[in-house]
């Protein structure tokens, strides 16, 4: 049975009397009405070249998604212009008698779809690889990479002129992200003549690197075996993140014009400082009472001239237990610890960075010395008074409650996620696999942990991180009720559920893009002002949204800001979302994971105010 927006709205409107009611007029509704199913897309690329072989023109090239991985049977669409490119009359190229054929004996063989048109396959490698026999003169090869039901399609186009000689450079991109910390970097290129027979005189051309951005950063000529080594000032090379290296050789009276690329990935050390602590040293504190912390993270690149702010988080610990954590805001946090005094005059914290994205690299862990202030006795007197007038109300009042209290419905579970127990496999404590809700792909370096909610703070039980296959484990601890299984991922919404029984489970956690995907499709299917903004099928885009807010400009913004984060290809983590929810209508859904009002996250660290 599928539920749509509106049953989790109506499941929402009441969580503990008449769930099961509300589930099943919910589930009759939604009989009628087509649930509305959102998917966050990711892009494709085309990394293509021409040259000679045999007197044919050899079009060749890779396709790749995103994320730099070959794409494996995508289809790729050729067409060929006559002309320069830039020229003003091109006129389609017939290759119906082309005589196209696959370069290798086994390959994809290309088909013909219409006279001026063909289409092949990639190879497992995502490779593609084209002979055609054409008279000399100058072209412009279209190239287009099908879409996916999860990539948007890509698009290139190569010039070639086949009465110069083909060049193909090829970037041998780092085999490591680019560390902006240190003062250079470099890249080296190869070049070729893919034209059999002819003299390989490669050397004495001079290329120009350029980045993403379209930004110069160096130079260089290539020797007689055709090689150029590019010495990069980082400071060139932009901020931290993934971007591209694209190297270029203008052309000459004798050689085609050229350019190749790679993906790159430019990261940063992040270091920790604490202003107000002197030799490492903080000043006397009560950790009982809590203590205030405040934190800088500083990028590594900064002496260099780099820009920006990391995100994530910051992480104190005292021994194993963790005390503490923020979020960082414009590389700042205000730390709040919470611990029992030890019995020592002082205590030792580690302060740890979370990041966020893996373009941020932590340094390693900043050891700050705690004083223990000396109090006195009385002075707690009033906080014992209220905690037992606290317990005696709690006794009073929750525990009838608890005894009353229905079942979590279905649908209010699958807010943010899911987690589902395997009562196949009993182990003693807990463990498993975190996945992406919709991709089921495996979510790495999520925090997994059991928290005991208390007055001020919530006290983590145990924890865990998640490996590259998701995968996780807790030893057995003694839980009483009221604790809670909490799971935080960068990039996905914060899951907590009552702590389920010991045995391996299986957790799904919501994307953030998805939750403001969500958010902004909710809102306008309950808005009869937006009834246009549904389309035939019930599925609002962002797009769609903007463009039925005649004269509603912060709905109009609201939707822009939604399609930006969900499908430009950026990192939408917990600030992320906030700002986007931050343009919303004031009757539209927010992330009601954070009871504090703000989206979940590693922001909110593994120790909560309470």
């Amino acid at each position: 049975m599928r539920l749509s927006f509106s049953t989790f709205r109506c499941c929402r409107s009441d969580f503990f009397i008449g769930a099961l009611v509300c589930l099943a007029l919910g589930a009759a509704r939604d009989a009628t009405a087509q649930t509305t199913r959102v998917r966050v897309r990711g892009t494709s690329r085309i990394d293509a070249h021409a040259g000679r072989s045999g007197g044919k023109l050899v079009l060749s090239g890779i396709v790749s998604d995103d994320v730099a991985a070959p794409l494996r049977g995508a289809r790729v669409a050729i067409s060929l212009s006559s002309g320069a490119t830039g020229s003003r009359a091109l006129a389609q190229v017939p290759l119906v008698h082309a005589a196209a054929e696959a370069c290798a004996e086994g390959g994809p063989i290309p088909v013909v779809e219409g006279a001026d048109r063909l289409a092949m396959p990639t190879d497992d490698g995502g490779a593609f690889c084209i002979r055609l026999s054409l008279p000399s003169d100058r072209y412009v090869a279209h190239l287009e990479a099908a879409a996916s039901p999860l990539l948007d399609g890509a698009r290139a186009d190569v010039p070639i002129d086949l009465a110069l000689r083909p060049l193909v450079l090829r970037l041998e991109g780092p085999q490591a992200p680019m560390l902006l910390d240190e003062p250079t970097a470099k890249v080296r290129v190869g070049a070729n003549m893919e034209d059999e027979g002819a003299p390989a005189d490669v050397g004495g051309l001079r290329l120009t690197l350029f980045t993403e951005m379209g930004s110069a950063v160096a130079d260089a000529t290539t020797d007689g075996a055709g090689r150029a080594e590019f010495v990069i000032p980082t400071t060139k090379l932009g901020p931290p993140g993934r971007g591209e290296l694209r190297a270029s050789f203008p052309g000459s009276s004798l050689v085609a014009p050229s350019s190749g690329s790679t993906p790159i990935e430019r990261v940063t050390r992040v270091a920790l400082r604490a202003p107000l602590a002197k030799g490492g040293r903080l000043p006397a504190g009560s950790p009982a009472d809590g203590v205030t912390i405040q934190v800088d993270a500083v990028l590594g690149c900064a002496s260099r001239g780099c820009t920006g702010w990391p995100t994530g988080a910051v992480e104190a610990r005292v021994g194993a237990d963790v005390v503490g954590a923020a979020a960082l805001d414009r590389g700042h946090a205000e730390l709040h610890v919470a611990f029992d005094d030890p019995l020592a005059p002082e205590a030792v914290l580690k302060l740890a960075y979370l990041p966020s994205a893996p373009w941020f690299r932590p340094s390693g862990e900043e050891t700050l010395v705690l004083p223990i202030r000396a109090e006195s006795p009385w002075g707690r007197a009033p906080l014992v008074l209220g905690g037992f007038a606290a317990l005696a109300w709690l006794v009073v009042t929750r525990v009838p409650l608890r005894r009353r209290r229905a079942p979590v419905p279905a649908a209010e579970q699958e807010t943010g996620g899911r987690v589902i127990v395997d009562p196949t496999q009993p182990t003693r404590g807990w463990n498993g696999r975190v996945v992406d809700a919709h991709e089921d792909t495996p979510i790495e370096a999520a925090r997994v942990s059991v928290e005991r909610p208390g007055f001020e703070v919530a006290q983590v039980i145990a924890h865990a991180a998640t490996d590259a296959t998701g995968a996780f484990s807790i030893p057995q601890v003694a839980t009483r009720p009221g604790d809670e299984l909490v799971v935080l991922g960068s990039l996905h919404a914060t899951l907590r559920r009552p702590m389920p029984p010991e045995g391996r489970l299986q957790i799904a956690l919501k994307s953030r893009k998805r939750s403001l995907l969500d958010g902004l499709v909710t809102w306008a299917q309950r808005q009869p002002r937006h009834e246009a903004a549904r389309g035939t099928n019930g599925e609002p885009t962002p797009a769609e949204v903007r463009r039925e807010a005649r004269g509603e400009e912060i709905v109009a913004h609201w939707a822009e800001a939604v399609e930006n984060a969900a499908y430009a290809g950026g990192v939408v983590d917990a600030r992320a979302q906030a700002s986007v929810e931050g343009l919303a209508p004031v009757d539209a859904p927010r992330d009601p994971l954070d009871k504090r009002g703000e989206p979940s996250g590693p922001a909110s660290g593994p120790s909560r105010a309470r």
